[in-house]
């Protein structure tokens, strides 16, 4: 539950923590974990999100799908399917985009290291969400094991493989998908141009067993954002997508 002054959003609410807000002093009389009254709540807070604004009903939705991968829950907003045991646990950085059937819509959005744009296709009830599992949550890398393609040979790949899931509803849906070695806290030493062929996205259903190339070069390579970006992906199939190269580094 949400408490607004207009379409400023003041507190948080659950059904264990009473709030109340005076609207002409901006005065918020609350205790995290307790009414002030000598009850207090005997657990723990397991993560506060705050806003500065109203969010949308689609920024709602969005992030409960981040809670209920993160916490184990379940809701009838569910639209990632990464969390479950069967799909490797990718419960962490979950995040995603898509329009509700309201036409309210997130075109694009990215947590660490990865980001999803919308290119074309986009109507109500279509979403694309994204997660990893706790094998990279700590930390990132450039691997050259775990890269097996038959046919190819690759150098190396980011460590943090990334679950995608994709529910489209209507017309084709096609994605911007773009790494970030920066914000994914891995380093390439060249991201030129030069190299722009040898980049691969790759994908598999689960989290071991052989890769296959879905996008065989990159759409473009920005090296001063150290980004590589793959343009107008279908995500035709649910499961794990990582950033490889063909060249040595």
């Amino acid at each position: 539950q949400w408490l607004y002054d207009v379409d400023n959003l003041v507190e948080e609410i659950n059904s264990n923590l009473d709030l109340t807000y005076d609207g002409q002093t901006g005065a918020v009389v609350a205790t995290l974990g307790g009414r002030g009254t000598g009850d207090s709540f005997d657990g723990d807070v397991a993560e506060i999100i705050a806003y500065s604004e109203r969010i949308s009903d689609i920024q709602y939705l969005i992030l409960q799908n981040y809670l209920n991968a993160r916490y184990g829950i379940s809701t009838s907003n569910e639209f990632y399917a990464g969390d479950g045991n069967g799909n490797g646990d990718a419960d962490f950085g979950v995040f995603g985009i898509g329009q509700n059937t309201g036409g309210q819509n997130v075109t694009t959005s990215n947590k660490d290291g990865l980001s999803l744009t919308v290119n074309s296709g986009l109507d109500n009830g279509d979403y694309v969400f994204a997660g990893y599992t706790t094998t990279t949550l700590s930390s990132n890398s450039v691997i050259s094991n775990d890269i097996l393609v038959a046919g190819s040979t690759l150098q190396g790949r980011m460590k943090r493989a990334w679950y995608i899931d994709k529910t489209d509803a209507n017309t084709a849906l096609t994605t911007d998908i773009a790494f970030d070695f920066n914000a994914a806290g891995t380093d390439i030493p060249d991201l030129s141009a030069a190299v722009l062929g040898g980049y691969k996205l790759l994908y598999r259903a689960g989290t071991t067993g052989e890769w296959t190339i879905v996008a065989a070069t990159a759409t473009s390579v920005d090296n001063g954002d150290k980004t590589v970006t793959f343009s107008n992906q279908p995500i035709t199939n649910d499961g794990y997508y990582a950033l490889a190269t063909s060249d040595a580094a």
